[in-house]
């Protein structure tokens, strides 16, 4: 148990001291508002010495804004479609 609660605490403890040392005073804000999900592939695509990589990273991120972009574009159609005809 207490190897469980020693692990929790010092990955906590890397994750403060590696935000600082990446991002400065600014890391405490990425820790506290930020998303591991996103700033993990960012740091890689950053830290990768290959133009590849961040192509790749960049056409990702805009095929996922694309996805997300016409599942809300949909329904917010047929809403406004709806909306619009009148009973006879």
């Amino acid at each position: 148990m207490l190897a469980v609660i020693h692990d929790a605490t010092s990955g906590a403890v890397e994750t403060v001291r590696f935000s600082l040392t990446q991002y400065g005073v600014v890391g405490i804000w990425i820790i506290l508002f930020g998303s591991n999900s996103v700033l993990i592939p960012e740091l890689q695509v950053l830290a990768s010495r290959e133009d590849q990589v961040a192509f790749d990273f960049k056409k990702a991120t805009q095929d996922e804004s694309n996805m997300v972009a016409v599942a809300v574009m949909t329904p917010s159609e047929a809403f406004i479609l709806g909306a619009n005809l009148t009973d006879n």
